[in-house]
This record gives structure tokens, sequence and C-alpha cells, in this order.
């Protein structure tokens, strides 16, 4: 059974950049455990509404709360032991090229904790064997598939065993089986650790395959156009949303 308690909590959520507002007062509630999809058109606000969750962006006006506690208005100690219980992984993966896949991943253990050099080795250790990567620690992210990238990144991202993830668009770039295993990835670490998931897909796919509920953000300031089940959606009586979920190309006029 899912722990119903909110693990993500948006209240009349406004965002924008200078005076173009992307989104307007977005509300919704994720309980933990549950894995969410954030959906919508092409430059309808996915990826930033994904920066405001993480504390990346401010809003114009609103609040977001992770785990009880406002990622907006939270400072100092607060903030940062809010981080802690989040992870994130990025559309490119965004390693540091520069640096080996231990390094990568041992990145937020050296932040945010005071873990001796051994302990850090042995959780590096037991995120790559959680994404399939066993004995990677000393490649270079050049020497990498794109769809390992993605892996490393996730690893990551639950360096810290954080109670919430954030994906961005994961399978993007990647084949078709790379993209499947990935879903199958997510699914994975949602049973073996109980993480609350929320992901930025447009990949049908894997909205279909990895989501316990679904997020459709509408064009221009649109806001939330349906909130349900991939099944609800798919089944929708709002046109863009059906259209959407059923592959649907609209007539020409």
């Amino acid at each position: 059974m899912m722990d119903c308690t909110a693990a993500v909590t948006v209240r009349n959520l406004t965002m924008g950049y200078g005076r173009r507002i992307i989104q307007k007062d977005l509300n919704f509630s994720i309980p933990r455990g549950q894995i969410v999809c954030i959906m919508g058109g092409s430059g309808c606000g996915k990826s930033t509404l994904l920066k405001h969750l993480i504390g990346l962006n401010h809003p114009v006006s609103g609040d977001v709360e992770l785990l009880g506690d406002s990622i907006v208005k939270a400072k100092g100690d607060v903030r940062r032991k809010l981080m802690r219980r989040f992870g994130v992984a990025y559309q490119s993966g965004a390693l540091f090229r520069s640096m080996t896949v231990y390094e990568n991943i041992a990145l937020p253990l050296v932040e945010f904790t005071d873990y001796p050099e051994e302990k850090v080795r042995q959780i590096v250790s037991v995120k790559l064997s959680q994404v399939g990567l066993a004995g990677f620690e000393n490649y270079m992210p050049g020497d990498l598939s794109g769809g390992m990238v993605k892996r490393v990144a996730f690893a990551r991202a639950m360096a810290l065993d954080p109670e919430i993830l954030f994906f961005d668009e994961p399978s993007a770039g990647l084949d078709p089986v790379s993209s499947a295993a990935l879903d199958q990835l997510i699914l994975s670490i949602r049973r073996e650790t109980g993480a609350t998931i929320m992901v930025v897909t447009h990949e049908l796919a894997s909205i279909f395959t990895i989501a316990d509920r679904g997020i459709m953000l509408g064009a221009d300031a649109g806001g939330i156009l349906a909130d349900g089940t991939p099944e609800e959606l798919k089944n929708s009586e709002h046109k863009f949303v059906w259209d959407f979920m059923n592959r649907h190309a609209p007539e020409r006029s």
C-alpha cells in the first residue's frame, strides 16, 4: 500500500520569465510512492515546472512544498536539509565529462555528508549495481552510450537515498530498446526504494508503462488540462488531451 501523505504539493503556482507568464495558478498534490508524468506540448512549461519543483526557479507567486516543507521559502540549513531529500536526473544526464563515473556519483555524497571515503565507495558501488552498471566506476562519461549516461545520472540522483526523484525527459534521444529498459529501471527503483517519482516526458510508450498518473499542461498558460491515470487521459473529452494520448494529428483546415 502507498502512503497517501503528500510528497509534493503545488499551491496556486504561477511561473514566468519577466513579463511572460508560462503557467498560472497550478494546483496539485502527489502522494508518496506515486510515479507521475508531467506532459504537454512543446513549450508548455514542463521543464520550467520541474525547475520550480526543485527550487531552481522562483515563482511569480504561489508555493511548492516537498515533504511538508516549502522549497520556495526554505533558507540556509533548512533548505540544505530539504535538498538532501530529493534527487534530480536532467535530460542530458548533466555528467561532468572531466570526471569519472565514480566521481560524478560521489558528488552529492561529498557535498552533503561527511562520510569517509570507504563508505562513499560502497554507496557508489551499490548505486551502480542498482542501475545495472556494476564495475563502471573508472569509466569516463565520453566512453558511455547515451543510455548508460542516463543510468549514471539516475545513480547520482539516488546517491543520498532521496524520498523524491525528479527525471527530466529520461528517454530523450534513446532508441526504443534503451528507452524501454529505462522504463523498467524506473519501475524497479520505485519498487526497491518506495520513492515518489516525477517524470517530465512526452513519450507515450513510457507514460503507459510507468505512470500511475499523468498531469497534462496546456499551452499559452492554459493550466492543467487533465489529471488522471493514462487510461483516463486516453479517453478524455478534451480534444488536445485525446489527440496527444492517442497520437492523433489534428486535421488540416
